[in-house]
């Protein structure tokens, strides 16, 4: 946006070629000065002329009625348009808070590079933007190189980023004449995303691009988004999560996004236009205050919202008297997309997606099938534990008993909480088997308890757990979270070393 003394500027240029005012009597303008005066004299001629001369100038639709005009009052009025202006436009395909892209100008970019040499079959990408994110995506899909997106930007330097690349910019775009064409062109290939880690060691786990449309195409299905004019997305697109829904997901419904990350998000970067917020439970602390009417759907996924985030959305919406249509999604990295349920209205059961099929297998495990599943992989088996109210229907008991095996024997992690739970009621706690092959019991049993004042002695915890083995059992005053509302094994045992 240009600055008032800028404008000034302009006005003052304006004026002496438009209306042929010598410069010595601007010189004795004062900002202030009606222009209808003294020094000047304009009549209403004048006026119209140097209206149509801003208009052009300052490139706007309209400038509205000119009476009492000064230099000071002209140059108000001409911010206000220019402003009302920005706001009443379309956004580029893709905005973050760096930088602007739009389809054509990626399609030119991934054009351009394939004149350009890039080696390897597997990259990770380094960009933390989200539109820089998208060029190396794409570029490396041009290249039949697989990306890979990280949780953390990564410095290695088999590391890849598109402003690496000596690139010539192409004036023209051969076919195809859309990403969702290129990307069809691309189905077979895959991306690698990385896991939360929340439940140990983070894995590298490939995603077709044929499943990542799938995944999209349902979700569009699933909730219309009609009459949303764009996406304001509070979300890694280096997450499983954030790539589905602030990528794939608004480009299958044509819909611009506006990336906002960081402490200090924008929910309304375009006022007057009608907004689906895509968020995590951790981020909905940060923008809750900002949802108004203008908000007409609300997509949580990555971690719980319950407790009190479910409770101070509902006050909202019925403070404010809003509308918007708010749903937590339930997946992963691995699975995709599984089901939702509508927040704000105490529902606690989650409706399964239609093209899901859950069932228990002959080993009464419970398995998953799914278009949205990593390559390669006919059906998963599910690590939460689902109970079904009805065909399509089911609530989320947390994760299912998980077996490791220690010095020759199986136990299961939650005999070991169900001992933490006894002797630390009220405080959250986790606990991991970190399988090892150098380690003679198979591996390593630890936990982690949070906001303990009294540290129990270590003879004291051995005798809880009797024919259990004992955990190495660390006690934080905070647990860390991560942007998606996780706890992590890793950021768990970075804290332990603080």
């Amino acid at each position: 946006m240009q600055t008032n003394s800028a404008i000034r500027s302009t006005l003052i240029q304006l004026i002496e070629a438009e209306l042929e005012v010598d410069i010595e009597q601007l010189n004795l303008l004062d900002d202030d000065a009606n222009l209808l005066e003294a020094p000047l004299f304009l009549d209403s001629v004048d006026l119209m002329q140097l209206s149509a001369a801003c208009k052009k100038a300052f490139k706007l639709s309209d400038l509205g009625e000119l009476s009492t005009v000064t230099l000071n009052t002209l140059a108000e009025q001409i911010i206000t348009k220019l402003t009302q202006q920005k706001q009443a436009s379309l956004l580029d395909t893709w905005t973050d808070q760096h930088s602007a892209l739009g389809e054509q100008a990626l399609l030119t970019l991934i054009q351009a590079s394939k004149d350009t040499e890039i080696t390897g079959t597997v990259r990770v990408i380094k960009d933390s933007a989200p539109c820089d994110i998208i060029k190396s995506v794409m570029i490396l899909l041009a290249h039949n190189i697989t990306p890979v997106l990280c949780a953390t930007a990564t410095t290695s330097q088999d590391a890849f980023s598109w402003k690496d690349l000596v690139i010539t910019p192409q004036h023209e775009v051969v076919q195809p004449g859309s990403i969702t064409q290129f990307l069809q062109q691309y189905s077979d290939k895959t991306i690698g995303f990385e896991t939360s880690g929340s439940t140990g060691k983070p894995q590298i786990w490939q995603k077709s691009i044929a499943s990542l449309h799938a995944e999209a195409v349902t979700f569009a299905d699933t909730f219309g988004f009609g009459d949303v004019d764009y996406f304001c997305a509070c979300v890694d697109i280096r997450h499983m999560f954030g790539f589905i829904w602030a990528f794939m997901l608004p480009l299958q419904l044509g819909k611009p996004v506006c990336y906002e990350l960081g402490s200090t998000p924008d929910l309304q970067p375009i006022k007057n236009k009608h907004i689906a917020v895509i968020l995590t439970p951790t981020m909905f602390d940060f923008v809750a205050d900002q949802i108004s009417y203008q908000h007409h759907y609300l997509i949580s996924s990555g971690a719980p919202f319950k407790g009190e985030k479910e409770q101070k959305l509902t006050q909202l919406t019925e403070q404010k008297a809003l509308s918007i249509r708010a749903f937590e999604v339930l997946g992963s990295t691995e699975t995709g997309g599984i089901g939702y349920r509508p927040l704000a209205c105490n529902e606690i059961l989650f409706t399964k997606f239609s093209v899901v099929d859950i069932y228990q297998n002959a080993e009464q495990k419970t398995m998953i099938r799914s278009p949205f599943l990593v390559v390669d992989c006919e059906a998963f088996e599910l690590k939460d534990k689902l109970v079904f109210s009805s065909h399509q229907q089911f609530s989320h008991a947390g994760r299912a008993d998980q077996i490791f095996k220690y010095a020759g024997k199986r136990f299961s992690l939650q005999s070991i909480e169900k001992v933490l739970t006894e002797h630390f009621a009220g405080l959250r706690h986790k606990v991991f088997f970190i399988e090892d092959s150098n380690n003679n019991k198979g591996g390593e049993l630890v936990a982690f308890v949070e906001g303990l004042s009294h540290t129990p002695a270590l003879q004291d915890i051995r005798s809880w757990f009797k024919d259990l083995p004992t955990p190495q059992v660390h006690f934080l005053s905070q647990f860390p979270e991560n942007e998606l509302g996780k706890i992590t094994l890793s950021a768990l045992q970075e804290s332990v070393h603080e």
